[in-house]
C-alpha cells in the first residue's frame, strides 16, 4: 500500500490538534493513549501555535484546611469503612501519614469511583467527531457537558434565573430539571435533555441566570472557569483518591476539578491514599 500523500493527511487532522506544536502533541499522546492521532509538525491554519492545550498541573501546596475538608469526606461520606470509625483528626493524620502525590494511569482514571473523570477520559480519547447527547461535537465542550448538567440539575441549590429572564420568556418558559421523568434515570429523559440544551444557550449570560456562590453544597460548579485555570497555569489543589489492594479508586472530593484538568488535557497530580477496599458509591 502507498504513502498518503502529506497534504490529504494533514488536512484529516483537526484544527485544534494541528494547532498545538509537536512538544504539545507528544504530551497529549502521553496522556491519552489511546488516541488515534499522530505528531504532525506542520500547522495548515496558519495560526500562532497555541500554549494553551497541554498543560501540567501547577500543585498548589495543601494546607491544614484542605486535610480537615478532605477528612471530613472520607468520615462522613465516603463509604469506605477503613474510616467509619475514624474522627477527622485521625483521618487527617492517616493521609498524611500515607499519601503519595502522581499522576493516575488510565485505568485507575476510568473505573474510578464517586466521579465523572472516566466518562471524561473516554470523551478525550474518542477522535470520531460524533455529537454528544447534546449536540456538541468539541470535545472540552462534551466534557463540561458532564458537570453543567448536574447543574442544570440542582436547580435553585445552586443557581436561578433572572427577573430579567423571567420577563422576556415568561416563567413557565424556562426550562427546569424534571426529577420525577423516566423512573430511576430521570437524567435520560427526553424532556431533561432538551431542557438543558436550552439551558445551556443562557448559562453563561448574567443576565439571565444568577450563579450562587455559597458553600460547597450549594455553589455552581464552575467547570469552565476551572478548565482555564488548568489551561492558565493556575495553582489549583490536588485532589485525593483512595486505591485499594485489588486496584479500585475512588474519589473522595472535587469532582469538577478532576474532570475540569481532563477536559483541559491536563492529567492531574492526585493524593492517593491505600486502603483496603474502596466504598460501593
Amino acid at each position: 500500500m502507498g504513502l498518503v500523500p502529506v497534504p490529504k493527511f494533514i488536512n484529516e487532522q483537526p484544527e485544534w490538534w494541528t494547532d498545538m506544536s509537536v512538544d504539545q502533541q507528544k504530551q497529549y499522546l502521553s496522556t491519552y493513549k489511546k488516541s488515534k492521532h499522530n505528531v504532525v509538525p506542520d500547522n495548515p491554519s496558519g495560526k500562532e501555535e497555541r500554549d494553551d492545550i497541554v498543560k501540567s498541573h501547577n500543585v498548589k501546596p495543601w494546607t491544614e484546611d484542605n486535610y480537615t475538608a478532605e477528612s471530613e469526606e472520607l468520615t462522613d461520606t465516603s463509604q469506605i469503612a477503613i474510616f467509619d470509625e475514624m474522627g477527622g483528626e485521625e483521618a487527617a493524620q492517616y493521609i498524611k501519614d500515607n499519601e503519595t502525590s502522581r499522576e493516575l494511569k488510565p485505568d485507575e482514571i476510568d473505573g474510578m469511583l464517586n466521579s465523572g473523570a472516566g466518562q471524561a477520559q473516554k470523551i478525550m480519547n474518542d477522535d470520531s467527531g460524533a455529537p454528544d447527547d447534546y449536540g456538541d461535537t468539541d470535545k472540552e465542550e462534551k466534557v463540561k457537558n458532564i458537570i453543567n448538567y448536574e447543574n442544570f440539575e440542582s436547580g435553585t441549590d445552586r443557581w436561578e434565573y433572572t427577573q430579567e429572564a423571567i420577563d422576556e420568556f415568561g416563567e413557565e418558559n424556562l426550562p427546569q430539571f424534571d426529577k420525577n421523568l423516566n423512573g430511576d434515570d430521570p437524567w435520560a429523559a427526553e424532556e431533561n435533555v432538551e431542557g438543558y440544551k436550552k439551558f445551556k444557550k443562557m448559562m453563561r449570560d448574567p443576565k439571565y441566570v444568577t450563579k450562587k456562590e455559597g458553600g460547597a453544597a450549594g455553589k455552581w460548579r464552575d467547570v469552565d472557569g476551572l478548565v482555564d485555570a488548568f489551561k492558565g497555569g493556575a495553582t489549583i489543589p490536588s485532589n485525593l483518591v483512595a486505591k485499594d489492594k485489588e486496584g479500585g479508586t475512588q474519589l473522595i472530593g472535587g469532582n469538577t476539578r478532576f474532570v475540569a484538568a481532563i477536559a483541559a488535557g491536563v492529567n492531574p497530580i492526585t493524593k492517593v491514599i491505600p486502603v483496603p477496599k474502596v466504598g460501593d458509591v
